[in-house]
């Protein structure tokens, strides 16, 4: 397990392909989205029905989530547990 030691927060890293854990339309908005400096950071499962991927922009500092419908969300406000980190 890692530790985020700014917030306490708890990390598993991922061990298997993305596919798992992520939905056809989100891999293809991610795969875009990197084309364009985003960098797949993080994917969320807690309490979710399906996978966030969260994107970051490290230029500008931002982030993107993209939803299992490949829906995008600017600067989404997501509680901080159970992270896979993808890194």
């Amino acid at each position: 397990m890692i530790s985020d030691r700014r917030k306490g927060l708890s990390a598993l890293p991922v061990s298997q392909p993305l596919e798992a854990f992520l939905a056809l339309p989100q891999m293809v908005v991610v795969r875009h989205m990197e084309n364009f400096g985003w960098v797949l950071e993080i994917v969320r499962r807690h309490n979710l029905p399906a996978a966030l991927a969260l994107l970051k922009n490290h230029v500008a500092n931002k982030w993107l989530a993209v939803e299992s419908d490949g829906e995008l969300i600017e600067d989404p406000v997501v509680s901080e547990r159970d992270w896979l980190t993808v890194r």
